[in-house]
């Protein structure tokens, strides 16, 4: 699956279209995506009210790699 396409993608790009419009990503360019993904799977920041949200972005970091 790619990663535009996961709850975490679909979520990011729609976040980002409503608040500002800043999202860079493009189809080779995910960094955008990247750095919103670790700040949702900081365990500190976990909230159970946006489980899959999370977990999502958790899965995120893990296949592409944090910085």
């Amino acid at each position: 699956m790619r990663i535009e396409n996961t709850i975490f993608g679909q979520d990011h790009y729609q976040r980002m279209r409503d608040d500002d419009g800043t999202c860079t990503c493009t189809s080779t360019n995910l960094d955008c995506l990247l750095d919103d993904a670790e700040f949702y799977s900081d365990p500190t920041y976990f909230d159970p009210d946006i489980r899959s949200l999370c977990l999502s972005a958790q899965r995120i970091v893990k296949r592409i790699g944090g910085k």
